[in-house]
C-alpha cells in the first residue's frame, strides 16, 4: 500500500491553474497608461515577463509597489476572451481530491475571495477547492518582496492544522518559490508561466515540472 505523506496542496492561480497571460498583458498596459506610461507590444511583453523586467517599463516617477498594488486590484475585474484553464488541470484536481487531499488556492491578486471563487466557478474548478486566499487578507508588512505570500501560507498552515512537511506549494513564479521557502514548504515550479527553470530553482524549487499534469507523480513519491 502506498502511504501519501502530503495532506494539503496549495496552488498559485494565474499561469499555474489558469492561463491568464493575455489578461496580464492587457491589464499591465492599462495600468501603465494610468501611470503615464506607454503600452508595450505582445512580443516585448513576453520578453520582459519571462526575464522579470516589466518594472523597467514603469515610469520612474512612480513607486513600483503602488503600481503593482493597482495592477493586482483590478486584475480580477478584467476578463480576457483567451483566459482558460491550463490543459489537464481539472483532471489533476479531481485526482487529488480522490486521494483525499485538501486543495487551497493562494493567489497574488489583491481582491476578495468571492472574486476568485466566481472565476473558479466559471472554469468548473471550484468544486475541487477547499479554500481561497488572496493578498487582500495579508498584512502588508509581510510582503517584503512584491507578490510575496509567506504570511498567507503561514495562515493556511494554521487554518488547516498541517505541518510544513505535509504540504506542497505549486507555482510558476520565482516569488512563489521564495514565499514557500520563507515558511519552510516544499515547492514545485511549473513551466506554464514563462519563467525559466533555473530561476525557479535558484529561489528554492524542489521540483520542476512542465505543468500541473505531472504533479500526481511527485505527490505519489512523497
Amino acid at each position: 500500500m502506498v502511504v501519501i505523506l502530503v495532506k494539503l496542496v496549495i496552488f498559485d492561480l494565474d499561469q499555474t491553474l489558469i492561463d491568464t497571460i493575455h489578461r496580464f498583458h492587457e491589464v499591465f498596459n492599462r495600468v501603465l497608461e494610468m501611470f503615464g506610461g506607454v503600452r508595450i507590444s505582445w512580443n516585448d511583453f513576453i520578453v520582459a515577463y519571462s526575464s522579470d523586467t516589466l518594472d523597467d517599463y514603469i515610469p520612474k516617477s512612480y513607486d513600483k509597489r503602488v503600481f503593482w498594488r493597482e495592477f493586482r486590484r483590478i486584475y480580477s475585474l478584467f476578463i480576457h476572451d483567451l483566459d482558460k484553464p491550463i490543459g489537464g488541470v481539472e483532471d489533476v484536481l479531481k485526482f487529488l481530491k480522490l486521494m483525499g487531499l485538501k486543495i487551497v488556492v493562494c493567489t497574488g491578486r489583491e481582491c476578495s475571495r468571492e472574486d476568485v471563487v466566481k472565476e473558479l466557478q466559471r472554469f468548473n474548478l471550484i468544486q475541487y477547492v477547499d479554500g481561497v486566499y488572496t493578498l487582500m487578507y495579508q498584512d502588508p508588512s509581510e510582503e517584503d518582496v512584491v507578490f510575496c505570500r509567506s504570511g498567507l501560507l503561514k495562515r493556511i498552515l494554521d487554518d488547516y492544522g498541517v505541518k510544513v512537511d505535509e504540504v506542497l506549494f505549486v507555482g510558476d513564479y520565482w516569488v512563489d518559490m521564495y514565499s514557500a521557502k520563507k515558511v519552510g514548504l516544499k515547492c514545485v515550479g511549473v513551466l506554464t508561466g514563462y519563467e525559466p527553470a533555473d530561476r525557479l530553482m535558484k529561489f528554492g524549487a524542489d521540483y520542476i515540472i512542465r505543468s500541473v499534469v505531472e504533479l500526481p507523480k511527485i505527490i505519489m513519491d512523497n
